[in-house]
């Protein structure tokens, strides 16, 4: 009887050790780690970044639409560096705007494609201060 006992008593212990071991990985997944464009290292939630990722998509989209007001304003055509910056900002910034393509005609972005944006953002929204700073 004693023995039963024991061995219950271990069988019930293992069961929440188990599950919390089980399920440091999925809270480890939960938290995403950035580096910013500053060079500092964040460590947000899945809803902290899905913000980030919307807050940069936006900011990108302020300066895309910048440039196109200063290209149909501007006679004069825009400076090597700034064409350079462009380029280099639409490269950056292409995984961002698939992603977003992609969830805006309703379908979902694969596995590899989401956690390029860990990386991408932070470039993107680099990319495209480079680009804000050089608009006259």
């Amino acid at each position: 009887m004693n023995r039963k006992f024991r061995g219950d008593r271990t069988a019930r212990a293992i069961g929440p050790v188990a599950a919390i071991l089980c399920g440091l990985p999925l809270m480890a997944c939960s938290l995403i780690t950035v580096h910013t464009p500053a060079g500092d290292t964040r460590t947000m939630s899945q809803h902290e970044f899905a913000e980030y990722v919307e807050q940069v998509f936006r900011y990108h989209n302020q300066v895309v639409n910048e440039l196109i007001e200063l290209s149909a304003t501007d006679d004069k055509g825009e400076s090597a560096e700034l064409a350079k910056e462009e380029a280099r900002m639409l490269q950056a910034c292409a995984s961002l705007n698939e992603v977003v393509s992609e969830s805006m005609a309703g379908l979902d972005s694969n596995f590899r494609v989401k956690m390029q944006l860990v990386d991408a953002v932070p470039e993107c929204e680099e990319a495209t201060r480079k680009v804000e700073d050089l608009l006259p």
